[in-house]
């Protein structure tokens, strides 16, 4: 049970941290279906980045990291690299993951650094 606890205090952390940054960002919330940790970014015209830490679910059998952008219209082919870490699931839904086996000894760098890219990814993708 500490995993868990420890996955989402890490996550409350980072997605307060967020939300000091972006005035756009909703408050943290925490969703039962799936169950997720997350804040939703208001970009205008109707169009979101949500951003958050799902427990698992029928995709990946671990927590992972997501950024998704809202509303997407785009072949996965022509989605950018992840070179922040993770990578692009484009199986039921579209967003960058970064699942829990890639993220080892939860280094803050690695957390950080793929949700800088993949947010800076969402909005370039969303504005094109």
């Amino acid at each position: 049970m500490a995993i868990w606890t420890d996955w989402f205090d890490h996550a409350a952390e980072y997605l307060h941290e967020l939300r000091e940054l972006r005035a756009d960002a909703s408050p943290v919330r925490l969703w039962a279906e799936p169950f997720a940790m997350g804040v939703r970014l208001q970009l205008g015209d109707g169009k979101t980045v949500a951003v958050g830490l799902a427990a698992g679910d029928s995709h990946y059998a671990e927590p992972y990291w997501y950024v998704a952008p809202r509303p997407l219209s785009i072949a996965p082919d022509d989605l950018p690299d992840c070179d922040g870490g993770g990578h692009w699931h484009t199986d039921d839904f579209t967003a960058a993951v970064l699942p829990a086996h890639d993220v080892l000894g939860y280094p803050e760098g690695q957390v950080r650094a793929f949700l800088i890219e993949a947010i800076a990814h969402a909005e370039a993708l969303l504005s094109a």
